[in-house]
């Protein structure tokens, strides 16, 4: 089976939240203060629209499975990673 890898797009919402939230109860760390409760979880295409910020998701026959992200996080040295 082929796998797609391809950025985030408004529709994979949905279909990230779940997955992201299903992990983290399949691990037991669905736990406050995690990105389990947090909302921007169910907005993850309008989070990584942020300058310097990029998701991209894999799908395996049109479903998604699995998804990856970088995100300038505030405090970092500049410049701690480059393209």
């Amino acid at each position: 089976m082929a796998q797609i890898i391809r950025q985030i797009e408004k529709e994979d919402n949905a279909s990230l939240s779940i997955l992201i939230k299903n992990v983290f109860r399949e691990f037991h760390i669905d736990k406050p203060g995690t990105v389990y409760t947090d909302p921007t979880t169910d907005q993850l295409y309008e989070l990584f629209q942020e300058p310097g910020a990029a998701y991209w998701v894999v799908e395996e026959n049109k479903q998604i499975v699995g998804g990856c992200g970088i995100y300038p996080t505030q405090g970092l040295p500049a410049n701690c990673w480059s393209w």
